[in-house]
C-alpha cells in the first residue's frame, strides 16, 4: 500500500474507533433506568394511605379515592421514588400478598437511618413487630405488620 493509502485507512480506522465509543457511550447514557414507582397490594388504599403517612412518616404525593389510587414517598426526597399503595381486589393479588403474609415474607424493604429509634418510634406508635430489630452480616434489620396485609423490612445499612 502506499503511504497515502495507509494514512487514509489510519484515518478510517480510528473514525470508526471514535464513533464506536460515542455511540456506546449514547446508549449507555440512554439506556440507565431508576425506580420511579413500585406498588404494594394493600387490603384498602384508603386505611393504608393513613398509616404510610400518619404512623410511617411518608408524605401523600397523590390521593383518589374515588379511583382507589393512593400514592406515598419519602419526605427526604419527594421527587424520589413513589410508593403505590395498590388495592388487592384482583384475585391473583389477593392471594400473592395473603401467601407473602402467611409465610412471613416481608412485600417491601424501607432504608432508616438508626433503626433503633425508628423501632422505639413505631412501638410508641402502636406498630406490631414480628421480627425485633436484629443484626446481620449485611446490616440490622427488623420486620413489623403494616395493618394493611404485609409485613415490611426495616433495614439499616452496615456502617
Amino acid at each position: 500500500m502506499k503511504r497515502k493509502q495507509l494514512i487514509l485507512l489510519a484515518f478510517v480506522i480510528c473514525g470508526l474507533i471514535l464513533f464506536s465509543m460515542s455511540v456506546t457511550s449514547d446508549i449507555t447514557k440512554r439506556t440507565t433506568m431508576k425506580i420511579t414507582l413500585t406498588s404494594v397490594f394493600v387490603k384498602s388504599p384508603a386505611e393504608a394511605i393513613k398509616f404510610y403517612t400518619e404512623t410511617l412518616g411518608f408524605i401523600e404525593k397523590m390521593y383518589v379515592p374515588e379511583y382507589n389510587l393512593a400514592i406515598v414517598v419519602s419526605p427526604e426526597e419527594p421527587d424520589g421514588t413513589q410508593l403505590l399503595l395498590e388495592p388487592n381486589d384482583h384475585p391473583i393479588a389477593k392471594a400473592y400478598q395473603e401467601g407473602l403474609y402467611k409465610e412471613g415474607i416481608p412485600v417491601i424493604v424501607l432504608g432508616v437511618e438508626d433503626i433503633q429509634w425508628e423501632y422505639k418510634r413505631l412501638k410508641k406508635l402502636g406498630v406490631v413487630f414480628k421480627k425485633e430489630p436484629e443484626v446481620t452480616e449485611w446490616g440490622i434489620e427488623a420486620v413489623f405488620d403494616d395493618t394493611c396485609g404485609n409485613y415490611v423490612k426495616l433495614y439499616q445499612a452496615k456502617k
